[in-house]
């Protein structure tokens, strides 16, 4: 099964399960999804998970579930300068699923408004709840793995095909090697990479050279929904070295703070010390 479709598979039993326990179980699991395959809303595994999700229906529902989120300025209904801001996403505040149901609103802006100000007083250029729902009850979702949505009280469908881990942890190592230096997307990949269980890695510095590296995920205290996020390089001496940290915490990430009470950069000291172009480090 590919990406999109399992994704998208994963979106219908959100969309359609009634158990409030359900949901939040099922809406972490697919933002982990959509994290762990870097559908960030700009490449082209966006577009395929995005054109999926709209096939089934999943999108046109996903807006009725997040759209206390999109309406951003609390507001009214939802207005494109909030779809925009969640789009944006600045200091990656909003979860990937929220982001993909604001790029769903905002491309379908025009259909969804469908001037019901006549009808209920609104003249705004936004969308109402009433537009929503209309648009949803237009969108009948569309399992793909079977012809009834999720009952109430069901165990997860299971996969016919579930990804294969090697390729997943593969996309995580090219998102490390890459010299795309933006923090949330390396440590997303260090975690996608911590749950597939195998914690030693292989990257590549621009130099061609081979680091044998080691990811570590651990909650900052016993309990805690914080975890510290590492990334060590291991020496020949195997010597332990710093390479990336962080504090993460439901797919965000911030700096640490050293004893001093200050943040600590993401990079590694000594290895920005050493290789301050690093496209392993972050910028």
């Amino acid at each position: 099964m590919t990406a999109p479709r399992e994704i998208a598979d994963r979106a219908v039993d959100l969309v359609t399960g009634t158990r409030p326990e359900d949901q939040t179980r099922l809406n972490r699991e697919v933002n982990d999804l959509l994290r762990t395959h870097n559908v960030n809303g700009t490449n082209a595994i966006s577009e395929q998970v995005t054109r999926q999700m709209e096939q089934q229906g999943v999108l046109p529902q996903l807006l009725i579930q997040e759209a206390g989120r999109l309406n951003v300025d609390g507001q009214g209904g939802i207005s494109r300068q909030d779809l925009q801001s969640v789009i944006d996403n600045r200091e990656n505040r909003h979860q990937p699923l929220t982001v993909l149901a604001a790029r769903h609103a905002m491309r379908n802006f025009n259909e969804i408004d469908n001037h019901s100000w006549y009808r209920f007083g609104n003249n705004r250029d936004e969308l109402t709840e009433v537009e929503l729902r209309e648009h949803s009850d237009r969108n009948t979702v569309r399992p793909a793995r079977s012809d009834a949505p999720l009952q109430p009280g069901s165990p997860p469908r299971q996969y016919d095909q579930p990804p294969n881990p090697a390729d997943v942890r593969q996309q995580n190592i090219d998102i490390l090697n890459g010299r795309d230096g933006n923090a949330q997307t390396k440590f997303r990949a260090i975690e996608a990479i911590a749950r597939l269980g195998n914690n030693r890695i292989t990257l590549t510095d621009a130099e061609g050279r081979q680091l044998n590296c080691r990811v570590e995920v651990t909650p900052i205290s016993p309990g805690s929904n914080r975890n510290y996020v590492h990334l060590y390089e291991t020496d020949s001496n195997g010597r332990e070295r710093i390479l990336l940290r962080a504090v993460g915490r439901d797919g965000q990430y911030s700096q640490q703070v050293g004893s001093d009470g200050r943040p600590v950069p993401f990079t590694g000291s000594e290895w920005n010390r050493r290789f301050p172009n690093s496209n392993l480090g972050i910028r």
